[in-house]
């Protein structure tokens, strides 16, 4: 019995002790476990506090983009006084050129916006101006630290010091190379919290595409914001919307506009009377038939009445009566009011109109009342005396007045040195497209073929002259007859004239060219502008094309330019018209556009007149479709850019003939139309023509006929082109896109 106790005693013991480990067990496993846990959430609080601390980073980044866009898109604008030769020496300073030679400055032959020339390119990296030596005091600066004031930095809160000059400078020789800004320091109160990342857009090209046309080529690098924490490090490494942004600079081309007014008006009379009865008087209205698919201005104020629809951007300036013109018929330079008037004129349907102010209209596609105190609410839900204009591209109620030229200097210079100058008045300017076979060959050229006859003192001269201009600038000049042509070689004279280069030169003439720059100008007018004749008059498809697929073309005049009948390209970008779905609410489809990258073009700008299409029924031909001198045809199609500085471009008898509605259809326009006055086409009861306006969305991205007249300002922002409009939209730096983050490190 004894042993046994013993055995139970030593039993009891050990399982007190076993009891005891195993208790010590847990204890150290539950010790382990809190620790783990606790550790676990220390690094899971680390890493969330690294990663605000990298995202912090992130968007101190986006704040400098911010800021280099608003001073580019918004304050960089150079002045109306800097001239042609002084912008392009800006931009081969850009390139590090300091000191441009005239040849460098001269703007290439063949120039366009499908073949610009480059200026210079990227082949480092970081973009071109990272490998510049002392980039914060080069010339490579100057077109950004001169054409920005001290007022833009300081509103947009970045300090310049005491020396603005070197702050500016420093600032973008930070900011224009991949490398970026540094962006380093701690966030918060913690002395452990620091960020480090950098931001910049780094240069990668300069191109010119044309006389005042530039685009600067720009990358946004990925942003890596590198944190550490107390306990943790956290990378992110955040992409741009757009890795590329284009940046352009400037003197737009008045072809740009699918429409632009000086005065919202058919007249001066008109304006003299709006001048005296602003609410009564008759200006031009944009009604639910509106249907515009590009750039539309004003330097006046609209008339609107029902749904216009607009899908490029909508400007007016609000000049008021009287005041767009200088009191001499002229074009004003300035709006000669003491205050401008902004908004637009809604119709009340009963032949009064009220101004209602930018103040009182919201939105893209506002409810416009002819009263704002009239305007529908929960007290007067239906107010029938409104209008709701679409705005799809935006509107400004308060654009810089725009000033038209007043006369055709550069057309007249660039046609005696280059392009085809006329003296006298033109009684017939004929443009077709052929081919031609050069005299001492076989091989026969495709053409622009332009025939012309002047009337010179008083004499008609009695043979037209025929040249034929190929892809590649040559002229030859027919020196045989219409029946049995002989194509040399030609060359132009001090005259203006071509002629063929095979004679002597005759006394006192010498040689101003051997290549076509496509000007054409005729200071006296032209009394027939035409293409060639349809095959079946009612049908403008069976009219040949006017222009050649490769032909850049501008025909001007110091006065009255008269157009016959069809003038189309060969290759042209849109076909078709715009239109309106009868949905609701209703979609806007604009013309198709399938071959944007045509690279034939027509401007026709009158200085100092008119230019009319003639209607049949002004002919004393009738009314109806007629071909040859005595008038346009049924749905005359013309694609061109018209333009008259001092007058309209309108329809010589758009108020005459019968009543009877659509014998005479449509003038179907593809470009686009500025003018002082809004040129009359038609009235409501049938007489002269219909519209149908598609713009052509090249103008929209620089393109222009040559010469063509150029707006006094410099425009630049971060751009890209839309598709349906043609309109350049602004597109902003942002840091919008992919976020990539690293895994965490301790």
């Amino acid at each position: 019995m004894k042993t046994s106790r013993k055995t139970a005693g030593v039993t009891l013991v050990f399982t007190v002790l076993i009891v005891m480990l195993l208790l010590a067990g847990v204890v150290v496993v539950t010790a382990q476990l809190a620790i783990s846990a606790r550790r676990s959430s220390d690094d899971q609080n680390a890493t969330i506090q690294a990663q605000y601390v990298a995202e912090s980073g992130v968007a101190r980044a986006q704040a400098r983009l911010n800021l280099i866009n608003d001073l580019m898109a918004q304050w960089l604008q150079p002045a109306a006084t800097v001239k042609t030769t002084e912008m392009a020496t800006l931009m081969l300073n850009l390139c590090g050129v300091a000191s441009p030679t005239a040849a460098q400055l001269a703007l290439p032959a063949g120039i366009t916006l499908t073949t610009p020339v480059l200026l210079c390119s990227s082949t480092a990296p970081g973009g071109l101006l990272s490998t510049v030596t002392n980039l914060t005091n080069s010339v490579n600066l100057n077109f950004f630290t001169s054409n920005i004031p001290d007022t833009a930095y300081t509103t947009n809160g970045y300090s310049l010091g005491t020396d603005p000059t070197q702050t500016e400078r420093t600032f973008w020789a930070q900011s224009l190379v991949a490398a970026g800004t540094p962006i380093t320091g701690k966030i918060g109160g913690s002395a452990s919290d620091n960020v480090q990342s950098a931001v910049g857009i780094a240069l990668q090209k300069v191109e010119r595409f044309g006389v005042d046309s530039y685009r600067l080529t720009f990358t946004v690098p990925d942003v890596v914001s590198s944190s550490t924490t107390a306990g943790a490090v956290r990378s992110l490494s955040v992409a741009g919307v757009s890795n590329t942004y284009s940046y352009e600079v400037s003197r737009g081309s008045f072809a740009k506009y699918a429409l632009f007014t000086n005065n919202h008006v058919v007249s001066q009379a008109a304006d003299t009377a709006c001048q005296t009865n602003p609410t009564t008087c008759s200006r031009i209205t944009f009604t639910s038939n509106t249907l515009f698919s590009g750039p539309v201005h004003t330097n006046q104020n609209f008339l609107i009445q029902g749904s216009p629809y607009f899908s490029g951007l909508v400007e007016s300036s609000g000049c008021s009566a009287g005041n767009a013109n200088d009191g001499s018929g002229n074009p004003a330079q300035t709006c000669g009011s003491s205050t401008l008037t902004p908004g637009a004129y809604i119709s009340n349907g009963n032949g009064t109109n009220n101004l209602i102010a930018p103040a009182n209209i919201a939105g893209n596609t506002p409810s416009l009342c002819y009263s704002p105190t009239n305007c529908p609410s929960a007290t007067n839900p239906v107010n029938p005396v409104r209008a709701t204009p679409q705005f799809q591209g935006g509107v400004n109620w308060t654009a810089p007045f725009q000033p038209l030229p007043t006369n055709s200097n550069d057309q007249a210079t660039a046609a005696a040195t280059g392009g085809l100058l006329l003296s006298g008045t033109v009684s017939a300017l004929k443009l077709s497209v052929g081919s031609v076979t050069p005299a001492g060959t076989s091989i026969a050229k495709p053409v622009q073929l332009i025939d012309y006859t002047q009337t010179l003192n008083g004499t008609t001269v009695s043979t037209s002259t025929q040249l034929a201009v190929s892809a590649d600038k040559v002229v030859y000049v027919n020196a045989g007859t219409s029946a049995a042509p002989i194509w040399k070689p030609g060359r132009q004279l001090t005259s203006g004239l071509w002629v063929d280069a095979s004679l002597a030169l005759p006394v006192g003439q010498s040689v101003t060219a051997t290549s076509f720059n496509g000007v054409i100008y005729a200071p006296s007018g032209i009394t027939s502008l035409k293409g060639p004749a349809r095959t079946t008059p009612d049908d403008p498809s069976t009219a040949p094309p006017a222009l050649a697929s490769f032909s850049q073309i501008t025909v001007a005049s110091a006065s009255d330019i008269h157009i016959k009948n069809d003038l189309k390209y060969q290759d042209p970008p849109c076909n078709g018209s715009n239109s309106l779905s009868t949905s609701t609410p209703p979609v806007f489809t604009a013309a198709a556009c399938p071959t944007l990258n045509a690279t034939n073009i027509l401007g026709i700008y009158s200085s100092g007149g008119d230019i009319a299409i003639d209607s049949s029924a002004n002919t004393g031909a009738g009314y109806g479709p007629v071909n040859g001198s005595n008038g346009a045809g049924k749905d005359v199609t013309i694609q061109a850019v018209l333009m008259a500085s001092k007058k309209s471009v309108k329809v010589d008898g758009f108020d005459q003939g019968t009543g009877d509605a659509n014998i005479l259809g449509k003038v179907n326009l593809l470009g686009g139309i500025i003018e002082n006055y809004y040129g009359a086409f038609g009235i409501t009861d049938g007489h002269g023509f219909g519209r149908n306006y598609v713009y052509d969305p090249r103008m929209g991205d620089g393109y222009a006929p040559p010469a063509f007249p150029t707006q006094q300002t410099w425009d630049t922002n971060f751009k890209k082109t839309t598709d349906t409009s043609g309109a350049s939209i602004k597109t902003p730096l942002k840091l919008d896109g992919s976020q990539t983050q690293q895994p965490k490190t301790q």
